[in-house]
């Protein structure tokens, strides 16, 4: 209920408006709803249908919830799009899912060949959209993070639906090195990208002959990326003005 809610309130951004207030209090009397079917002697009621009925009636909305915004943005609704993020919050919930219903369940083969096609399809659009994301505009925490989750959640699909006496252990252990790996790596890596970025972009610069328009579009990219590398490393300075770009010319 709290990952429904908070991803509710981050896709469609209730939380500066009075529906905010209204839908936490729709969610934690739903919440109060269900608890009353666990309320008495536990033995009297099939605990795991309960709660899975709990889950998969979240899933729905959950369901719903993530299409309204594919929708929304697909029709440019919405002002801040993150059609990646999408991907990765429907593939993540749908895996985690599966996980619980196949703790109590069989599922057929087949339903499980659609399962990893569809967060498969998923993976492959992330991939898609990241790399040229990164081919663009260098590497960022945020973008390796985003290339490492889809990644854990390529092999944990895998896993899951091909491998699953080692899929929940595996898969547990990979999340948490990919983790490891970021705190100690993913600035190192972002902050030298980056500055190669800036170096291949101010080289390119001084072969073109630039109008004013061109010049301000072109200082505009080299702030950004003096900005991002002031993120990274608080020491790097990113004073530069246009005269600055103007003098490099």
């Amino acid at each position: 209920m709290a990952i429904f809610y908070g991803s509710f309130d981050f896709l469609f951004n209730i939380s500066s408006s009075m529906l905010d207030s209204c839908v936490l209090s729709l969610w934690l009397c739903s919440a109060g709803i269900f608890s009353l079917f666990l309320l008495g002697n536990f033995t009297s009621y099939n605990f795991h249908k309960i709660f899975v009925f709990i889950l998969n009636t979240f899933s729905i909305l959950y369901i719903i919830m993530l299409s309204t915004y594919g929708l929304g943005a697909l029709f440019n609704l919405l002002e801040n799009l993150s059609i990646v993020h999408l991907c990765l919050w429907f593939g993540s919930f749908l895996l985690i899912n599966l996980w619980i219903n196949l703790s109590f369940y069989k599922i057929k083969k087949s339903l499980l060949y659609v399962f990893f096609i569809v967060v498969l399809s998923l993976n492959i659009f992330v991939f898609y959209a990241i790399i040229i994301r990164i081919t663009q505009y260098s590497f960022t925490p945020e973008r390796l993070a985003v290339l490492a989750l889809n990644l854990w959640l390529l092999i944990a699909n895998y896993l899951s639906v091909f491998k699953q006496k080692i899929a929940l252990k595996f898969s547990f252990y990979l999340l948490a090195f990919m983790a490891l790996f970021l705190g100690f790596f993913a600035n190192y890596i972002s902050f030298s990208s980056q500055k190669y970025q800036l170096q291949k972009l101010e080289s390119s610069i001084h072969s073109l002959e630039l109008d004013y328009i061109q010049s301000k579009q072109y200082y505009n990219q080299i702030k950004n990326i003096k900005n991002t590398l002031h993120n990274l490393n608080k020491n790097y300075n990113n004073n530069y003005s246009f005269d600055d770009f103007l003098k490099n010319l």
